[in-house]
């Protein structure tokens, strides 16, 4: 049905995000055609949000590159008619790119899990119909904008350049010793042996002993310096990446799984020892094949030549396979993280996962994923046990090759015994260091491709920008919404619009609404999680984009619906790693009417709690949050369905107790009745404010929020008739 169609590699591009696999696909077309941008250049021009992009999004954003766009609804049969490359869309929620198609089926490059050929039943099964093909405009200009920055990391290695020199100096004396051994073995053959003075053999014998003694003392001195430059450049690179990673926004962690990015943090480990061990070795062993060069050079050129020929066949090799297992680690890497986070999600979720018995389910799944990341980890060792055992024959046969022409040279009279003999030791020394330079090269590869992973962490913007950002004289201040709209990205459809308010201090604030009409948004803004598109925000004076994110979250007590609790005791979690006093921890527990059943406990505010709290009960965890809020003496307290866990009465209790504290009070709430006494309720729906005003105020005006209302009075009342 299809002809073959000549293949041209498409350079694959992994996507970073669950959502971006678009502009990963929008990434891998653009380098194909000479335009080699970063991913977040392409994430950017996408808007790529937590809900992925359209087909009409990478349209329009291939266009801004200088790409003509065509989309398609088109049969899978079709597909040979089409300009390739092209990105299909993919089981109704994900872009691949279609590389090539032949007989056997069809080459694909998937931003998830890498190139690979699937047969024209899978094509059929998956291809949802649509197919976006590019071709460059008459704007298109190619260029070169990505790069891998090295900088950061050789910058890390500078800065312990003396710890670095002493590692290069007692490298370079083990091997210098080594140079020594071949030169005692010509001496023994042809001075000792064949001119039979014995004379000599203790001052070689003395030569060796000293050799031997000193390489021991190198090796040691290596491995001591070696691992206090791993510690060191651990130490560094982990708290600038922590450090960095927690200064990202919200939406940055929203789009990633803990578990992907928990294996970035892991793989630093092995940057670490690719850094201080194959950098290292790349340089010495780069200067050690010339130097032993240059010795076999002068013993004999012939062979020297052939040695040479070797170890270009060596590195021939190494090119011709270095991108296959470049492209199986990524893949590996990917899988990885895709295990990770799926039994991190379980072991978070298991009193669900006991609850409903999907205990064998869970451990289908991840046995599927564990193998497809053992699968990778499989395919890439099979391809380098092919390089290293091509490169091992080489190493074992070229000894015996050297013996068969030396003895030939030896015969014509051209060398000695001895110095065949210290040739071939050279020789072997000579093929050790071409290997270990390869097998330094590969492990560079590696670096590159979790270097490529981490880069998308440090490329992130942090979400305090200013310089010197503004603070509050007083944290008593008003909060002002005017015509604050927003979403996700500059695509997506607005989850607030339009927004007028102003909170004053003290007040107590409702805010009410069907599921999804921007409630948590509204919360997420007001803590400068998320800045509006437009419009602004205002507490005080100072526009929120301006304000200091640490003071301004310091300042508000917040209990969101899904509060999460450490697994530590009461205590430190109320505290929750501030500085706080005992006599302060218990009056926030009082408050929260927590304190009695504390004490009740055998370790009392030492107790420990499990992980997210799964030893206390709903209430109890709802009010635990509720006094980590409160332990702060926050000026604003915003409640995000805090209560609703708790009975009437304590809810009622715990009301009052806020009520007497006379901070700014601003609740999200489902049940009305929790907000009865609001200084204002705003209403929202669909991202708006259709009503404002007091509870009375709104039930006479008879439109939403009493409908509402008169609903869950009405439910109200079955229940207890029942």
């Amino acid at each position: 049905m299809f002809d073959a169609l000549r293949r041209r590699k498409v350079p694959f591009v992994p996507q970073m995000e669950m959502t971006e696999c678009g502009p990963a696909c929008l990434t891998m077309v653009l380098r194909f055609h000479g335009c080699r941008v970063p991913l977040s250049k392409v994430r950017q021009e996408c808007g790529s949000g937590r809900d992925g992009v359209s087909a009409l999004v990478l349209k329009q954003a291939a266009a801004r590159f200088g790409l003509e766009t065509k989309a398609y609804r088109v049969h899978y049969s079709q597909l040979s008619d089409i300009t390739l490359p092209a990105i299909l869309h993919w089981q109704g929620y994900h872009y691949v790119v279609l590389e090539c198609l032949t007989r056997r089926g069809a080459w694909i490059v998937d931003p998830a899990s890498g190139r690979q050929l699937i047969s024209l039943k899978t094509l059929e099964e998956h291809f949802s119909g649509v197919v976006l093909t590019f071709v460059p405009g008459t704007n298109f200009v190619p260029r070169n904008d990505y790069k891998i920055s090295w900088r950061y990391y050789l910058n890390r290695l500078w800065e312990d350049r003396r710890l670095l020199f002493y590692i290069l100096l007692t490298t370079f004396l083990m091997q210098a010793m080594g140079l020594l051994l071949p030169y005692f073995t010509y001496l023994a053959v042809d001075s000792v042996i064949l001119a039979r003075n014995l004379g000599l053999l203790p001052t070689i014998g003395i030569g060796m002993i000293g050799i031997a003694i000193v390489q021991g003392l190198t090796v040691y001195l290596k491995g001591v310096l070696t691992s206090r430059l791993q510690a060191r450049i651990s130490l560094t690179l982990s708290r600038d990446f922590i450090s960095h990673m927690f200064s990202l926004p919200l939406g940055f962690f929203e789009q990633r799984s803990s578990g992907d990015l928990i294996t970035r943090v892991n793989n630093i480990i092995i940057i670490r020892e690719i850094l201080s061990g194959s950098s290292v070795s790349v340089l010495l062993d780069g200067l050690l094949i010339i130097t032993h060069g240059m010795f076999m050079l002068f013993i004999s050129p012939s062979l020297t030549i052939l040695a040479v020929a070797v170890g270009m066949i060596q590195m021939g090799l190494m090119l011709v396979l270095a991108p296959r297992i470049r492209n199986l680690t990524r893949q590996e890497l990917s899988a990885q993280a895709e295990a990770n986070s799926y039994l991190m999600e379980a072991l978070r979720g298991m009193m669900l996962v006991k609850a409903t018995g999907g205990d064998r389910k869970i451990l289908e799944t991840w046995n599927a994923l564990l193998v497809k990341q053992v699968k990778w980890g499989m395919y890439r060792d099979r391809t380098r046990a092919i390089l290293d055992g091509s490169l091992n024959s080489l190493r074992v046969s070229m000894p015996l090759v050297f013996l068969t022409l030396g003895t030939h040279e030896i015969v014509r009279g051209e060398q000695t015994l001895g110095m065949l003999l210290g040739f071939n030791a050279l020789a072997l020394a000579f093929m050790l260091h071409v290997t270990s330079l390869i097998g330094s090269l590969q492990q560079l590869q590696l670096l590159s491709s979790i270097v490529e992973r981490l880069q998308d962490v440090l490329e992130a913007k942090p979400e305090n920008t200013e310089k010197q950002p503004c603070t509050l004289q007083s944290t008593n201040v008003a909060i002002r919404f005017e015509g604050v709209t927003f979403s996700y990205n500059h695509y997506s459809s607005r989850i607030l619009d339009g927004i007028n308010l102003c909170i004053n201090p003290g007040q107590k604030v409702a805010l009410v609404g069907p599921t999804g009409s921007g409630k948590s948004t509204f919360v997420k803004l007001l803590l400068g999680l998320y800045l509006p598109t437009k419009g602004r925000i205002l507490y005080g004076n100072v526009d929120l984009s301006q304000l200091d994110r640490t003071q301004l979250r310091q300042m508000i007590g917040v209990v969101l619906q899904e509060s999460h609790l450490f697994h530590d005791t009461i205590a430190r979690n109320i505290a929750f790693y501030r500085d706080i006093p005992r006599s302060q921890i218990e009056w926030a527990a009082k408050m929260a009417l927590l304190h009695e059943e504390i004490l009740k406990m055998p370790m009392g505010y030492d107790t420990l709690i499990g992980e997210n709290g799964l030893t206390l009960s709903g209430g109890q965890r709802q009010r635990l949050a509720i006094a980590r809020a409160l332990a702060g003496r926050p000026s604003i307290l915003l409640l995000d369905e805090a209560t609703s866990n708790l009975d009437v009465a304590t809810q009622g209790a715990l009301e009052q107790n806020i009520r007497q504290l006379g901070i700014t009070r601003i609740v999200v709430a489902h049940r009305l009745s929790t907000v009865i006494d609001a200084d204002q309720i705003i209403v929202l729906n669909k991202g708006r404010i259709i009503e404002q005003g007091t509870h009375e105020e709104l039930i006479r005006l008879g439109g939403f929020y009493a409908q509402l209302w008169g609903r869950q009075i009405s439910t109200n009342v079955i229940s207890e008739i029942t």
